[in-house]
């Protein structure tokens, strides 16, 4: 692989795509493309394989059908404890080595309630903390575009986790305002961050 630095990196399964799209998004200049079949694993190992020739991202768009707290890869649900599992403190943070990079999950209702929250967190702490950066998704059901791809979300909140450089602190943010408490400190979502096993 020849260019070494993409402004995206867009991760779909070829089924969504093929479902949602009349014209399939190709990389472009400023994109790179991984349309997946085989879930997870490959994944995992297509992006291994970017780290090993020293490829880098600013930012993320992860597609697929999703609920309260995953998303789905092909026919692999992707929840907190996989993104703990699979790709935390396991170096596929060196994709994002920049400040203030952005991963984004189009799917439905991904950021939904407790579990949102912490799939948020586990995402942004497992591929956004070697610069810092941010996970968000929303909370309603997602209508994608049959030309574009693009999903609308036309309801619900938009849900952000920030993990500073490093990944030691987190900041919450409901529609792009930060979460405090009555005196202005960063605190936890008021419905709180299941960190329970799913």
């Amino acid at each position: 692989m020849g260019r070494k630095y993409y402004e995206l990196l867009s991760i779909d399964s070829v089924d969504t795509l093929r479902s949602r799209m009349v014209f399939k998004r190709e990389s472009s200049d400023d994109s790179y493309s991984m349309h997946l079949e085989d879930g997870l694993i490959e994944m995992k190992r297509r992006m291994r394989e970017l780290i090993e020739d020293g490829v880098t991202f600013r930012n993320c768009i992860v597609t697929g059908h999703g609920s309260s707290g995953h998303i789905k890869v092909c026919s692999d649900s992707i929840t907190r404890r996989v993104w703990y599992d699979h790709f935390y403190r396991q170096g596929f943070d060196r994709l994002f080595p920049t400040s203030n990079g952005r991963l984004y999950f189009g799917g439905c209702n991904v950021a939904e309630d407790p579990h949102g929250w912490a799939f948020l967190a586990a995402a942004a702490r497992s591929l956004m903390s070697n610069g810092g950066g941010s996970a968000f998704g929303w909370t309603s059901v997602g209508f994608g575009s049959p030309f574009s791809g693009h999903e609308r979300h036309l309801w619900g909140d938009t849900k952000a986790v920030m993990v500073s450089a490093g990944g030691d602190t987190l900041r919450y943010y409901r529609n792009w305002n930060l979460i405090t408490d009555a005196e202005g400190n960063p605190t936890l979502p008021e419905e709180g961050v299941d960190e329970s096993y799913y």
